[in-house]
């Protein structure tokens, strides 16, 4: 099927101007959907930042149950050495022997208890100082992390802006292109192209419509590329063009 024209229209020139035409809107619709994913990088950060409070918080809660640990063992110690003392200065009240050596046996047993809670006393203070790098790291971790945000939102930023700029430009060139076009063909490739997204022109390539990939017969071949008029593949309603040098790098 061909595409009929008004009089005087060059054909030659209208395919021109529609492959320019169809690139414009195809860059366009590339950077939209560029825009439309800037705000997936700031969110990945923010996912980042949120584990980094996270280990923080979780670091910072281990720091106090260590240190509470640590003061209740101090506390303890203070407590079994004072008992100590105190059960070393009963010796000479004792009167009999089995009194004396009862005695003796519990300030051993006690010792024994504070050689116990000393051992504890430097696992924790190992462990304390384990715990103190832990939330050092978590923090700095942190600021990483918040830093990496602020960049990536300024990237952001940056990049739509400069999108913005590409959008406005391609909007004038779309518009200046379609003074130039035809009404009706330019209201046709805009039905082509609501359908098919990609491109509503196509080259034929090796007697094959690069659209659809279908075979065009060789009679159509022909028509298309004596560029006489405007052609529509069979098979896929895309519109047929030949390209020249300049459209073939473009499609």
């Amino acid at each position: 099927m061909a595409v009929t024209l008004s009089s005087g229209i060059s054909i030659k020139e209208q395919i021109a101007l529609l492959v320019e035409l169809q690139e414009t809107d195809m860059t366009t619709l590339s950077l939209r959907e560029q825009k439309s994913q800037l705000p997936e990088t700031p969110a990945a950060v923010k996912r980042l930042i949120e584990q980094a409070q996270k280990a923080v918080t979780e670091a910072t809660q281990l720091q106090k149950e260590t240190q509470a640990t640590w003061k209740n063992l101090e506390s303890d110690l203070e407590s079994q050495e004072a008992s100590i003392q105190k059960s070393k200065g009963r010796l000479s009240e004792l009167k009999t022997n089995k009194e004396y050596q009862a005695h003796l046996f519990e300030i051993d047993l006690a010792g024994k208890k504070r050689g116990q809670v000393e051992e504890q006393l430097l696992l924790i203070m190992d462990r304390a100082e384990t715990v103190d790098q832990q939330v050092l790291n978590a923090k700095e971790e942190m600021v990483r992390q918040e830093a990496a945000l602020e960049a990536a939102l300024i990237k952001a930023e940056v990049t739509e802006a400069d999108i913005d700029r590409e959008l406005e430009v391609l909007s004038r060139s779309h518009e200046r292109l379609a003074r130039q076009l035809d009404e009706k063909l330019l209201a046709e490739y805009e039905q082509v192209r609501s359908s098919y997204s990609d491109r509503p022109m196509v080259p034929i390539h090796g007697g094959t419509c690069s659209g659809c990939q279908l075979q065009v017969p060789p009679q159509l071949v022909a028509e298309v590329k004596r560029g006489e008029a405007l052609h529509v593949c069979s098979h896929c309603q895309r519109f047929l063009f030949w390209p020249s040098e300049t459209t073939d790098a473009k499609v």
